[in-house]
């Protein structure tokens, strides 16, 4: 029987629903050879992930039995800089062997032609590189003389061997949000056929605590900015945007059809992050590790841990005016990242929010 006379007979009801992914993003090392200046990691070393993957299969093993077979498991491989593990390719290999997805987060510099190539027969769903602004002048000032064109050229590589590639753009106020900053980079992802391009905001972290002025502390200066974001990328109706971010969802207008919002928060719901030194976190780039696996499992820090519990339940712990506010189901605090970052003090207002300066 034809595929499309099986959908005709079988009632909707019995066919298989689609699967939910759940996103662990697994540090192979803490060391790069690049130092970027807002990097939420700070200066670390660390070589190789003091976790390696059969103990990571062990916990994830367990986990995905927890979860059910309605979940997929997908291992986002990130760093430091994920191409300076010599074993690369091995670890790609026996992850897919174990029947995982994969995602890469790298910044793209160290990508050759050769492992270009090795990369795309190893099924990567997707590639990650960052790109901080649409030229050479913008994203240099953040990652070092002559990154850009090294990021472009390994972006080419990668396309060149029909591996799908993803473009990640830290938006930083007053160095690259314009509307000209956006309207360049949208003609760089049309000529460069990049597969989306995907926005989030600096984080007051590791490196980017000294560059305070990049973070966004205005609500309404942080509101216009993603005004102007959408409003351009509506002139771009062929490229794929994403725009990650907890606060996008409470603008009150409509998108861009070639635009995806994603409120950007998974803690608790379908995703979790082991660092190079083994720690535990329920959002990379929220400082405050809810465990380690050095000396717990994944699946009891799943299912037990008091902080991620409070983390995924932070509604009723919210401060300030998030604890009347009428969309707090919605947004539930907005980025806990960006606040703890700015306050070192968790459960208190995302620093962007708006909700205040304008009438609800």
């Amino acid at each position: 029987m034809s595929l499309n006379l099986m959908e005709q007979v079988l009632p909707n009801e019995v066919k298989p629903a689609p699967r939910k992914t759940f996103v662990i993003q697994y540090e192979v090392n803490d060391a790069c050879n690049l130092r970027c200046s807002h990097c939420y990691h700070g200066r670390k070393v660390i070589k190789e992930s003091a976790v390696g993957l059969e103990r990571l299969f062990q916990d994830l093993e367990a986990l995905h039995s927890h979860l059910g077979k309605t979940y997929r498991i997908l291992i986002r491989l990130s760093g430091g800089e994920v191409f300076l593990r010599k074993d690369l390719m091995e670890m790609l290999s026996k992850i897919l062997a174990e029947g995982y997805a994969t995602v890469m987060l790298t910044n793209g510099t160290l990508v050759t032609p050769e492992n270009a190539l090795a990369v795309s027969v190893r099924a990567v769903d997707l590639v990650q590189i960052s790109l901080d602004g649409p030229n050479a002048e913008v994203h240099d000032a953040i990652r070092g003389k002559g990154q850009f064109v090294k990021a472009l050229e390994g972006i080419r590589q990668l396309q060149a061997e029909d591996q799908p590639v993803s473009v990640s753009y830290t938006l930083m106020q007053g160095h690259n949000d314009t509307q000209a900053h956006f309207q360049a980079m949208f003609e760089l992802a049309r000529h460069e056929k990049f597969e989306k391009v995907n926005f989030s905001r600096i984080f007051p972290q590791g490196d980017a605590h000294n560059l305070p002025a990049y973070a966004y502390a205005d609500g309404l200066r942080f509101k216009e900015m993603l005004e102007m974001l959408l409003d351009t990328a509506a002139l771009f109706p062929d490229v794929k945007v994403v725009i990650k971010d907890p606060l996008i969802n409470n603008l009150e207008r409509t998108f861009p059809d070639n635009v995806k919002t994603d409120v950007c928060c998974y803690i608790r719901k379908d995703y979790i992050s082991v660092t190079a030194n083994g720690d535990v976190f329920a959002c990379r780039k929220l400082a405050k590790p809810v465990g380690s696996l050095l000396d717990d499992t994944l699946l009891n820090i799943w299912q037990n841990n008091t902080l991620l519990q409070e983390l995924d339940n932070r509604r009723q712990f919210m401060a300030g005016k998030c604890r009347t506010c009428p969309i707090n189901d919605q947004c539930k605090g907005g980025c806990l990242a960006a606040s703890y970052g700015l306050t070192q003090t968790l459960f208190v207002p995302d620093p962007a929010c708006w909700r205040e300066e304008v009438p609800v």
